[in-house]
């Protein structure tokens, strides 16, 4: 298509103000050439760059389907660009049947298209489509080399793995992937697939031997400080005291009481939510960081020099009014719908939230603490929890998590409620009841059925989450007792 000299000048601006950041600028300018007669394939496309980048992914997405309408035959190489930056759209609004349509979509221009077969995939996972998952992540593996496609091959591995066992072939391409990549990450995670592999065989000795190779692998990627997150620790239960609670009382700005699911990783938090989620006027969000940015907001709000949690001291009471505004428009919370936060990590930020919202409900998911430090060690996360590489380091974290807990309760007693898994699988009506009183919430006895249904999970829990409550997951640190002494001897089991 030809443009105007007077086009190509302003559209070539707006791209400019996008690459250095400036969105808002970019917007403007790309709004007014759409209103005054721009509104094309470019300008569109443009547009949905912007607010891919500013997160605004529902408007996003918008202007990602015009592009697609818009696509003449010149620009009909892009459309499969397209369809995967909609279909990323769609993930991230938690559409996963939406995103899978999309995938499909590639599939029909591109059959052995690696990425759309991940993403498909994936967004079965979500939707607890095992078999379809599992078959998707076949024709990863089936179409992909791991010289050309590490990320993708490896995680189909790993996931499978999850789900279903290797017959020996499998198990030798896997050491053969192990072999020939040249990353870290993916070692690591091929590595992790073999250790699940082993466990499924009751080869327990081996298993370990593959987790602790994958585990040193990931440790290598990061430059993790126990004495830091001690410290942090300490610094959180030095400032909120029982005077520093009263004298900050007054800021407390929201009568909202969201829920807030806490703890430590693999604890039980999706089945919780879950479980929450059967009940119409809540609205499950899933592990979100809207808190975490906006510690971060007010953090860097604040002058050079001053940190968190010090920082809470200067904010005034409008402007907690402002930040429980924003936590509660992100979440979807309103008069007649609370939202249920299950990040774990906000075990750190219990004390802001009471400041924020003194109605809330914290829910703490505990677990035995061998079971929780070696199904911490078993994982791959695929970002952040660096601690999680080591098991002297499992044990440290769960140890300054359980102090700071502690901390936690003393300060709000009334607020915390203690949700031990082992209790939960062992007489799930009685737990899920007392639950729901302490929510508020009225209960119903059909919720532990109806709980297995609910839509799309992101955690790695997605698919274990369709299952009925049940014992599987009790005590399988014992398979595991002759590796870990250290372990206990540092929980003093």
């Amino acid at each position: 298509m030809q443009y105007d000299k007077r086009y190509i000048d302003a559209i070539t601006h707006a791209d400019e103000l996008y690459r250095n950041g400036d969105y808002k600028a970019s917007r403007t300018a790309l709004l007014s050439l759409k209103s005054t007669g721009y509104d094309n394939f470019d300008t569109n496309y443009a547009l949905a760059s912007v607010e891919f980048a500013e997160h605004r992914y529902d408007l996003a997405l918008q202007y990602f389907e015009q592009t697609l309408v818009l696509a003449g035959e010149q620009e009909n190489a892009y459309r499969v660009q397209i369809l995967f930056s909609a279909a990323r759209c769609n993930e991230l609004l938690n559409e996963p049947d939406l995103s899978l349509d999309k995938y499909k979509q590639i599939i029909q221009f591109e059959n052995r298209n690696v990425m759309a077969w991940f993403g498909c995939a994936q967004s079965y996972t979500m939707l607890g489509k095992a078999e379809l998952a599992l078959s998707s992540y076949k024709k990863v593996i089936q179409y992909s080399k791991i010289t050309s496609h590490q990320y993708e091959r490896s995680m189909s591995f790993l996931a499978i793995s999850q789900i279903s066992k290797f017959d020996a072939d499998a198990r030798k391409l896997i050491l053969d992937d192990v072999e020939k990549s040249i990353s870290s990450s993916t070692k690591s995670n091929l590595l992790f697939a073999l250790a699940n592999a082993c466990e499924k065989e009751w080869q327990f000795d081996d298993a370990f031997n593959f987790y602790t190779r994958a585990n040193d692998l990931k440790a290598r990627e990061f430059n993790y400080d126990k004495r830091i997150v001690d410290l942090h620790a300490e610094e959180i239960i030095r400032f909120f005291t029982e005077e520093t609670r009263d004298a900050l009382s007054g800021n407390q700005a929201s009568a909202a009481s969201p829920i807030f699911i806490v703890g430590l990783p693999r604890t039980g938090t999706t089945l919780v939510e879950s479980i929450l989620s059967c009940c119409e006027s809540i609205n499950p969000c899933g592990e979100v960081g809207y808190l975490p940015e906006i510690v971060q907001r007010v953090t860097a709000s604040q002058q050079a020099g001053e940190s968190y949690p010090e920082v809470l001291s200067k904010i005034s009471a409008a402007d907690y009014n402002e930040l429980a505004g924003i936590y509660l428009s992100a979440t979807g919370n309103s008069q007649k719908v609370r939202s249920t936060d299950k990040l774990p990590a906000n075990f750190w930020h219990i004390g802001f939230i009471n400041m924020l919202f003194p109605q809330a409900k914290i829910i703490n998911c505990c677990k035995n603490p061998l079971d929780t430090c070696f199904s911490l060690f078993k994982q791959s996360f695929q970002e952040g929890h660096a601690y999680s590489y080591s098991l002297d380091d499992c044990a440290d974290y769960f140890l300054t998590y359980r102090k700071l807990m502690a901390h936690w309760r003393s300060l709000y007693p009334q607020q915390i409620f203690e949700l031990n898994y082992e209790s939960l699988v062992l007489n799930p009506k009685d737990v899920s009841s007392e639950l729901y009183r302490f929510c508020g919430l009225e209960w119903k006895d059909s919720y532990l059925d109806e709980h297995v249904k609910r839509g799309s999970v992101k955690t790695g829990s997605a698919l274990q989450i369709r299952s009925k409550i049940n014992k599987l997951s009790l005590n399988r640190w014992k398979n595991y007792n002759s590796h870990l002494m250290e372990l206990k001897n540092k929980l003093k089991i």
